[in-house]
């Protein structure tokens, strides 16, 4: 049987249908708007060329080095596989046949990004009112526009080109599907790892192992065996989607994508609030005594953030076992694990630019909503959600060009420190709230 709608909900619901269509729109407007008017980045040219490659057939993206400040002594590639400048291709070669150039190629190339953002959003409200029902559509609507507007994916994604929402998008669809089908939930996993495969591993490894150890629903009887058969039917369909992506780059020239996928990332120097920058700081006032330290902090920061994210994730699965509350898929504590797994990059890995705070802010909005909100009856305000995007922003906006201070001491320190703080203390909340959440809220 079909499910039977309630006619006295229907007028709200397409109240709510007029307003997100009005937001989403708006998101695009301005975005676009914003872009035409020449906010850009230069990273959209990095995407315009590579497309190029994929445009004229070679799909030799990585071939293109620039920036040598940033990963010495050669510099910076194209960095994911070819599902991006896939996507872009079809848009820089109009741009191209009405020889336009590069710069409206530049322009141009944000529409499709920004329409993944929207199709992101669009996933996070359809699973948090799948997960609950009962949800606040006004909370829910407010965090979908705390997402695009002021955390933002518009500035990541009109400025920076960078893909973000994409991201999203495919882990959210991962996550609703999983339950169903597990060879399509693969399928989308493969995609948001082709789309940035380090974003996309925080999010997968915590649905991964909680797939390995609880199966689609930890409260049936799921044999070992079959838990296995539907991790590993997961995983090699992920990872073939994401191999797909890789092999026309990687057969066109290995070494240049050897050099994009794995030796360029050992060489990115540090940046932004994490540690890594902080011990890099400390370390560097006397380079020559402590090169072999520094080395190991550029090279292995990454392989310490994923183990730290695997061991959370595991210490937290074999919690909840133990307290006869095992995770599930549909369960909150699995999107404040994927949360959690964003704010340890943050917090851990040595290159954290502003477009790696959007997908773990909504994260965690979408975790704070899913949470409080109970099964049945109405749920408190997603304070830590709301909070915590409030939070950032205020934060963010400490200029370290207009508040310089002596002792070679200026504000972006602050600022980093702040922010340092701030996820610091909220993975501790987050992790805390998991352990002690109520069964209803599961």
């Amino acid at each position: 049987m079909g499910r039977v709608s309630n006619p006295a909900t229907q007028p709200s619901e397409r109240r709510w249908a007029w307003a997100y269509f009005t937001l989403y729109a708006l998101y695009i407007i301005i975005g676009m708007s914003a872009r035409l008017a020449g906010w850009l980045h230069d990273d959209a040219l990095v995407f315009v060329q590579s497309a190029r490659r994929v445009v004229d057939g070679s799909f030799d993206i990585y071939a293109i080095v620039r920036t040598p400040f940033i990963a010495p002594p050669l510099g910076t590639t194209y960095p994911y596989s070819s599902l991006l400048v896939i996507v872009l291709a079809p848009f820089v070669a109009l741009t191209d046949a009405f020889k336009l150039g590069n710069i409206w190629a530049m322009k141009i190339i944000a529409l499709p990004l920004m329409v993944f953002d929207v199709l992101a959003m669009q996933q996070m409200r359809r699973l948090a009112r799948e997960w609950r029902p009962q949800v606040d559509e006004r909370y829910l609507f407010l965090g979908v526009a705390l997402s695009l507007f002021l955390t933002s994916f518009l500035w990541v994604t009109a400025l920076k080109s960078h893909a973000e929402g994409m991201v999203l998008l495919f882990l959210l669809l991962t996550l609703r599907l999983l339950p169903r089908n597990v060879l399509l939930a693969g399928v989308c996993a493969g995609l948001a790892l082709a789309a940035k495969h380090m974003t996309a591993l925080l999010g997968l490894i915590p649905i991964g192992l909680v797939f390995l150890f609880g199966g689609r629903s930890p409260e049936s009887e799921t044999s070992t065996s079959a838990r296995l058969k539907d991790a590993l039917t997961w995983g090699a369909s992920a990872l073939g989607v994401f191999a797909l992506f890789l092999l026309p780059p990687v057969l066109r020239n290995p070494d240049a994508a050897y050099y994009a996928l794995v030796t360029q990332t050992s060489r990115i120097v540090p940046l932004g609030p994490g540690l890594p920058r902080w011990a890099n700081a400390l370390l560097g006032a006397d380079p020559s005594a402590n090169a072999w330290v520094r080395e190991a902090v550029l090279s292995y920061s990454n392989v310490v953030l994923l183990a730290v994210i695997a061991g959370v994730t595991l210490f937290m699965i074999w919690r909840a076992r133990r307290d006869a509350r095992p995770i599930g898929i549909q369960d909150a504590r699995l999107l404040g694990l994927m949360a959690f797994g964003g704010i340890a990059f943050i917090i851990f890995a040595k290159w954290v630019s502003d477009h790696y705070y959007q997908v773990p802010l909504a994260l965690v909005f979408l975790w704070d909503i899913v949470r409080s909100t109970p099964r049945s009856g109405h749920g408190s305000v997603p304070w830590i959600g709301i909070g915590s995007a409030i939070a950032y922003r205020a934060i963010t906006q400490i200029d370290p060009l207009d508040y310089s201070i002596p002792v070679q001491f200026n504000m972006s320190w602050v600022r980093d420190i702040l922010l340092l703080v701030m996820f610091v203390t909220l993975a501790l909340i987050m992790l805390r709230e998991m352990r002690v959440a109520r069964k209803e809220n599961r």
